[in-house]
This record gives structure tokens, sequence and C-alpha cells, in this order.
């Protein structure tokens, strides 16, 4: 879909750049939930601006430190969104994430590759070998004793997935199992940075000496990342992976681990959440979805207030495009995720309506089959 011209940052009903739905259309939400009120909220409110999640976020670190401050009974983060435009959505579950870097030596310092090649190994070929090694033919990362969580929860549709993702026509998507359980629940691996042979415009004909993969692991949701790095440094260290007895050294990257989340959608707060949605998107079905990356800061948050109702909603739909070009949000959804919000703090601060659904819930949860 093409952007907006410049200087023209709306169009077909979408507000374009940098930015606009991750995160300023949570915090345009959020403020815009306060001004339907003529007085003050019925609640009591603490509020939370980030400015740094991209720039070495330190606020995870300040939550640490200072969790009386934010303690509360329900916390909203505005940083997810709908599963599709105009479907109400609850994120509840976030996969974990370590990386590692990945070093592999073989030489003393580069050499030619017409004078030594053959029978001299190349660090760089070398990597490709062991890290080949992390997933099966199927694509399925075979790490031992890395949890694998079956997904339950909304089912995501595998034709709209690959256009969304860019997947080229005939191009297989990779693993086994049903797609959620693959995108929410089942680790998953990839490179993000190489370091070792030179650029294609810089190559010359040598042997590398030492080649370094940065190499990402998102974890299941409730997978321990400590534990979680410890297993991949012991299978890439193993020396049945590697066939031409190279040097490796795998180290963990400062400040990359990050914990999953799972949310406990049984607390009360979550039936005054669905009923507020409903009544912003009528006629349409709540649903709960997952979400293949991770925010370390909710996982914080939820241990600081492990009682609480913790809700990941928001306005980023797929269409979105964030962190890529062009990044929009639906004004539409905007508005509608802003009221959702509003009917949410309106039955929070209603004390009738809140005891009427948390006796709804507990009733429920005694009969099979209830909510």
């Amino acid at each position: 879909m093409p952007g907006a011209a410049p200087g023209q940052p709306v169009k077909d009903g979408r507000v374009y750049g940098r930015g606009s739905a991750d995160d300023k259309s949570g915090i345009i939400m959020n403020l815009g939930a306060l001004r339907t009120f003529t007085t003050m909220p019925p609640v009591h409110l603490k509020i939370v601006l980030e400015g740094e999640e991209e720039a070495g976020d330190s606020l995870e670190e300040y939550v640490r430190h200072n969790p009386d401050l934010f303690k509360a009974d329900v916390l909203v983060i505005a940083d997810t969104g709908n599963y599709e435009l105009g479907k109400p959505t609850f994120t509840t579950s976030l996969r974990g994430l370590v990386a590692a870097d990945v070093t592999v030596r073989t030489l003393n310092s580069p050499v030619h590759s017409g004078e030594y090649g053959g029978p001299t190994p190349d660090a760089f070929m070398a990597l490709i070998h062991l890290l080949n090694q992390v997933q099966n033919p199927a694509g399925d990362v075979v790490v031992p004793d890395l949890l694998q969580a079956a997904w339950q929860g909304h089912e995501p549709d595998e034709q709209k997935f690959r256009e969304q993702a860019g997947v080229k026509a005939g191009v297989h998507l990779i693993g086994t199992g049903l797609l959620g359980s693959r995108l929410f629940g089942k680790p998953s691996v990839n490179v993000v940075g190489l370091d070792g042979p030179p650029t294609i415009d810089g190559s010359i004909n040598q042997l590398t000496a030492t080649a370094t993969a940065r190499v990402s692991l998102r974890i299941a949701p409730l997978e321990d990342p400590q534990h979680a790095f410890s297993q991949l440094k012991a299978y890439l260290e193993d020396p049945a992976f590697n066939p031409w007895n190279a040097e490796v050294q795998v180290n963990p990257v400062e400040g990359s681990a990050g914990s999953g989340f799972q949310a406990d959608t049984t607390k009360p707060g979550y039936a005054l959440a669905e009923m507020a949605m409903l009544h912003a998107y009528p006629c349409e079905q709540v649903v709960f979805t997952g979400a293949g990356g991770s925010i370390p800061l909710v996982t914080q948050l939820q241990q600081v207030n492990p009682d609480s109702t913790v809700l990941l909603i928001g306005c980023e739909e797929a269409l979105c495009r964030i962190h890529s070009f062009p990044e929009s949000v639906d004004i539409t959804e905007l508005h509608k995720m802003t009221l959702a919000e509003s009917y949410l703090l309106m039955f929070l601060g209603d004390r009738k309506t809140t005891a009427e659904v948390e006796a709804m819930a507990m009733a429920s949860k005694a009969v099979p089959g209830g909510m």
C-alpha cells in the first residue's frame, strides 16, 4: 500500500509517519480516553510514557528498583494491536528473547584462497556449517530442552500471514505444527548480524580467519532466558556439530535477554475489558492472540503486580507496518480503541458493574466449559 505524498500525512483514512503507530498511537489513545470525561476520570490513574524503546530502554530497570511507583489493579499497555483491522483483540502471549555472538576461528590470519584453498578451512564456511545444525530440514529449532508451548488462541490465516510478511510466491513457510504455535509458542532462530568476510564491493580472493554471527533466539513465553542461552551455548559449542574442529566461542549479547509474557485471562479485569471492547466494536467477537516479539517491560510490570490484570491492547494492526516503511495508523481504529479504553475506565469506576462482572466470572469458572 503506497504511503501519503510528502506534506500529506493523511491518506485513505490513515495517518502516515515514522512512529505514527508504534508508539504514538498508544499515547494518543490514552490521552483521548481521558478527554472523553468532562470531569475527573472515575478511577485513580498513573500514566507512564516511554521514549527510549529503541535507544537503550532504561524504564524496565527503573521499574525494578521503584516497584511501588508502578502498583496498579489494572495495567493497560498500549503497545500492540488487533490481529486484523476492526477485530477487537487482546494480546495474551509474548515470546521472550536471547541473543548470542557466535565466533568461529580457523586461521591465525586470512590467507590467499588460490594458494591455500581446498584443505584449509574457511572460518565463514565453518560458521555456516555450525549454524545449519540449529534447525532441522523442516526449519524447527532443535536445541534441546527448550520449552514448546501449544497455542490455543486465535489461529492466524496462513495466506494473510504470507501477504503481511511479504513471503515470495512459491517460498515455503518453515517449521511444523499450527502456524499459531510456530509464531507464539515455539522457539525460532535467525541471524541478525555478520562479521568476517568483506562485503561484495570489497571482496578479495582470501580465506576468512575469523567469522562471527549474531544469533537471535525467540523463546516460549514462560521460558527462562538464562536457561535458553545456556542450552544454545552448550549446543553450539558441542564438538559433535563442529566437523573441522574449529575454535568456537558463544557469548551473550549484553542487554539482549528478555523474558516472555503470559496473561492470566481469568482475572476479573479481563471480563470488564472484553465488555468495553464489545461496546466499541459492536457485532464483533473478541479474540486472544499472541505476538512473536518481546516486550520485557511488560514482564517486569507483571512481576511487580502479580495479582493484577495486565492488558496488552492498541492500534498496531498488520497494515501499520511498524518499524518499516511506510508506517501508518488507521484513524477509525484509533477512534475505536480510544473508545474501548474510555468504556474500560468507566466500567472500572462503576463498582456495581465491576461486582456483577466478577460474579459472572466466578460463576463461569464453576461450570464446565465456562469462560
